[in-house]
């Protein structure tokens, strides 16, 4: 029996389009489908770039301009609310107004200086997820703005986009010392970028192999309460300590286990004032030092 929602439906996600738009075929998409059917054709073979880009339905050549379909958002709208949509595709179009209002809430958190939600938008953008394309510039701008309000895991992430120059204009000093401060407080990830850093003396810091063995016990102990680094992070950085000190306490892959570790709280209290120290010294150099991440 045909369905309200038969013309309805995207071609491509099969799915009642949430943000509507009309392309010159004349069929209505989701607009993130129909712009991904675009790139796909962008990206691919050189020789097949040449080609003209071809309708998802007709298999004709057509260009590349979108139209809002507001009409069709609304009577999309009207027809679920009158119950005349397939219950599955109705339940499917409101969990993504409820996801799209959810992200409105956050954002809205966000601008209000909330230190979760400005570090949970950096993480959406940064990945480009729920809808938000990658931007590692607002990656940044977000993550720096739930450090400034006190969340260490923003912290650390902000510190290493800054000593890399991801989405920043690339500064050491300031770099080193978000990502000393968020080790100091206990973020694994941050006490993973440092023992790396002092293994290789990157980032301005010197070749101090004690401190590089320190902060890398540091960050798979229990003193870290923020635990936020990866799988293969962590197994890197295993591997690093393991060779390091190869008498050392086993610590299991993936710091499953939780090894004891000499963290007294004096050494880190000094660690943390040495490599404050350092970053006053990097911040004021002149040297533009290559990462070797």
């Amino acid at each position: 029996k045909p369905s309200p929602s038969d013309e309805l439906v995207c071609p491509i996600t099969l799915e009642l389009p949430f943000d509507p738009v009309t392309a010159e075929d004349g069929r209505v998409y989701e607009r993130s489908a129909i712009l991904k059917h675009f790139d796909a054709k962008k990206r691919g073979r050189k020789s097949e770039r040449k080609l003209p880009i071809k309708s998802p339905v007709t298999n004709e050549p057509i260009g590349c301009r979108l139209f809002d379909a507001v009409q069709t958002k609304n009577l999309i709208r009207i027809l679920i609310d009158s119950g005349n949509i397939d219950d599955e595709l109705a339940d499917n179009w409101k969990e993504k107004e409820c996801k799209k209002m959810e992200l409105e809430k956050l954002m809205k958190d966000a601008e209000a200086g909330d230190k979760d939600a400005t570090y949970e938008l950096g993480s959406l953008y940064q990945h480009g997820e729920r809808g938000l394309s990658k931007d590692q510039t607002l990656a940044h701008k977000w993550y720096q703005k739930s450090a400034d309000h006190g969340n260490i895991v923003g912290m650390g992430i902000a510190g290493g986009q800054l000593m890399r120059g991801i989405g920043v204009k690339q500064d050491h000093g300031y770099g080193v010392s978000l990502v000393s401060m968020a080790a100091g407080e206990g973020h694994d990830l941050s006490c993973f970028e440092l023992g790396l850093c002092f293994n290789r003396g990157m980032y301005g810091l010197p070749i101090n192999k004690s401190q590089a063995i320190h902060w890398l016990k540091k960050g798979f102990s229990d003193d870290c309460r923020y635990k936020n680094a990866s799988a293969p992070e962590k197994d890197r950085s295993l591997l690093l300590l393991q060779t390091l000190q190869p008498n050392s306490e086993s610590i299991q892959s993936n710091s499953e286990a939780n090894s004891e570790f000499d963290s007294e709280s004096d050494a880190v209290s000094d660690a943390v004032s040495e490599f404050d120290a350092v970053s006053d010294a990097v911040s004021e150099s002149e040297s533009d030092l290559e990462a070797n991440d």
